[in-house]
């Protein structure tokens, strides 16, 4: 029986190092395995490292160190899970591994490995496997065909190099009824430091089209577990940690009013106390859902604002009707308030239609939400091409053009820390961050400065309203 290892790298969002929650995708394909009966070591570079730590390490130091983490469990398969943002990073372990342990089997998945197969496995030819789209059926079936000697040539949803060619098998449909994934214990973790707070998904995928984002065409239906599941769900992480708080990372927990409401009473008719939190939007807060949702422990909102003007909603697709969606912001925002509810608003600069001054007045609202709310948290974000996303399309169809950013400060600031990006910034598709989206208003130099400034004076915004 092969030795099973499941590693997921650094995330390029080091905010995420505060809460060590394990990542849903690797733990579900543990589980998976665990359930037939497979020898599985699960690995989180996130439990590794303090915020501190993360952030004054050199690149090299922090694949060192998970390099040795990861060969200590010696496996016979080794599957890697990235987002695109982890990818410079997962290219200079997978080489250096490799080196190291030729005779491991390397499975790489995620959004590269779905979206751009063949210009994976060309950068990457160490790589033994990639796994296409959802990996938790299709890893169980090439880990059993591995396990066994036998051809991989009918699993579906793989590609993989053979006789120099690339091979791609046919995609594997999707998991339709959710409940059938088995439930979560993270047992399968060599390193699990106490975790208050644990990411949990009720629903798969998002029934909105916004431009600027990926996730329908990786996920591509959207799907939803029952209510009793994660009420289970939430039991079982109960009997085993104690005291936990639930963060659900659903894209929009909300769209499902009827949902939210049973779970909202199942929580109380169970007894079940616990600090949660989701995603929304704002033109889905209500008072009477909201308050409900209130009662059974709801404690903090994340809202994608994105803007506020009529225009760059529009070029996003952020609502059918911009109009209505921009009145229901500062309702919605007063409904929070009103409940006493946290809030984290997200917008995104650097449209192509957009001029200064429409950057400008999203600074603006965001300074007056700062003064006026006291529950509240503010995230900017610079525009990016995500992989598959209806810009990236329009960009690989010549609609769209793109600048490398000049000042590296500019990246940093406005998407963390990345690992090894310069190594891989001449490949959008490696390091989309380090780009901007061409503007009508300016050229590239003006809106460099102009993406600097605003950003410059949102930290101002951000020292002021963020607990230390």
């Amino acid at each position: 029986m092969k030795k099973i290892t499941l590693f997921w790298p650094p995330s390029h969002r080091i905010y995420e190092l505060r809460f060590k929650s394990p990542p849903l995708g690797i733990s579900t394909i543990a589980q998976i395995l665990q359930k037939n009966n497979f020898n599985v070591t699960s690995i989180d570079s996130h439990q590794f490292f303090s915020v501190k730590e993360f952030e004054n390490m050199s690149d090299e130091m922090i694949l060192k160190r998970l390099l040795s983490f990861v060969e200590k469990t010696e496996p016979d398969i080794l599957g890697i899970g990235s987002w695109t943002y982890s990818m410079p990073f997962v290219a200079e372990f997978i080489k250096e591994f490799k080196i190291k342990n030729p005779d491991t089997i390397l499975v790489l998945g995620g959004y590269n490995s779905t979206f751009l197969p063949n210009e994976t496995l060309q950068l990457l030819p160490q790589t033994d496997f990639l796994v296409r789209g959802e990996g938790h059926n299709t890893m169980l079936e090439l880990v059993k065909v591995l396990n066994n000697g036998k051809n991989v040539n009918r699993i579906k949803g793989i590609s993989f190099i053979k006789n120099g060619k690339i091979v791609h098998t046919q995609d594997r449909p999707m998991e339709e009824n959710l409940d059938n994934l088995p439930l979560l214990d993270f047992s399968s973790f060599t390193v699990l430091k106490k975790i208050k707070i644990f990411y949990l998904m009720s629903s798969i995928s998002c029934p909105y089209r916004c431009n600027f984002c990926s996730v329908n065409a990786f996920w591509k239906i959207f799907r939803t577990h029952s209510v009793d599941y994660i009420i289970k769900q939430i039991k079982l992480l109960q009997r085993i940690f104690g005291d936990v708080d639930i963060s659900f990372m659903d894209d929009n927990f909300t769209c499902r009013k009827e949902w939210v409401r049973k779970f909202s009473d199942e929580l109380k008719n169970n007894n079940i106390n616990i600090k949660w939190s989701c995603f929304s939007r704002a033109d889905f807060v209500e008072r009477e859902l909201f308050n409900k949702m209130k009662q059974s422990g709801l404690e903090s909102v994340f809202l994608g604002i994105e803007s506020i003007t009529s225009k760059t909603l529009k070029f996003f697709n952020k609502a059918g009707d911009v109009g209505v969606y921009k009145k229901t912001v500062e309702k919605s925002l007063s409904i929070l308030k009103e409940l006493k509810l946290a809030a984290s608003l997200s917008f995104i600069i650097g449209s192509p239609d957009e001029t200064r001054e429409d950057m400008l007045r999203n600074i603006e609202f965001m300074e007056s939400v700062s003064k006026n709310y006291d529950k509240i948290e503010l995230q900017l974000s610079k525009l990016v091409l995500e992989i598959n996303s209806t810009l990236w399309n329009r960009y690989i169809k010549g609609e769209i053009g793109i600048t490398k950013i000049k000042n590296g400060r500019l990246i940093a600031e406005y998407a963390g820390r990345q690992l090894f990006i310069k190594m891989y910034d001449d490949k959008v598709w490696m390091v989309p961050q380090a780009y901007m989206l061409n503007n009508s208003n300016m050229n590239s130099e003006e809106l460099e400065r102009t993406l600097l400034e605003l950003c410059e004076r949102f930290d101002n915004i951000k020292k002021f309203i963020l607990p230390k």
